[in-house]
């Protein structure tokens, strides 16, 4: 693969993000993906497809800016936001995250996001989010939760079939 070549993946990655087309954004995942971020920790394979097709079905009103930041022939960078309302309370997020991807066989096999946990935290939870947001046992429990979260989802769409 070339620069070009991965440029034009990830650009067509991040513009199905834009249109919350999971579908899509699995297609440019190599069958051996292994993806990363706060909330999450690691999913591989099928996992990470699955992440993003619950992600965003869920996401009414979110809206994504991103911007390559460099793209060589075995990686990239890029720097993304995503605006969106979150939970019950309906709070207001605009988490602010750095991607790092890898590339095999014109896909993508290695995707890691990185953002403040803390920062997400304290948008998504108010007061109690700023005092525990930082804290490695809440890192844990929310990758729980979300894993928990995600099991649930797989069964439905098990069930659908």
């Amino acid at each position: 693969m070339n620069a070009q070549t991965n440029k034009a993946l990830i650009i067509e990655f991040y513009s199905a993000f834009q249109k919350r087309d999971a579908k899509k954004m699995a297609q440019c995942y190599h069958e051996q993906i292994a993806f990363s971020d706060p909330a999450f920790g690691t999913l591989n394979g099928p996992e990470a497809a699955l992440m993003w097709k619950m992600l965003c079905r869920s996401a009414k009103d979110l809206r994504l800016e991103y911007q390559i930041l460099s793209v060589s022939d075995t990686n990239a960078k890029v720097r993304w936001e995503a605006f969106y309302t979150y939970g019950k309370n309906k709070r207001k997020v605009h988490n602010k995250v750095k991607a790092v991807l890898e590339f095999a066989d014109d896909k993508i096999i290695r995707h890691k996001d990185n953002y403040s946990l803390w920062k997400w935290a304290a948008q998504t939870m108010g007061l109690n989010g700023i005092i525990i947001g930082g804290a490695s046992f809440f890192k844990k429990r929310l990758q729980k939760q979300s894993r928990e979260m995600l099991q649930r989802f797989l069964s439905k769409q098990e069930n659908k079939q």
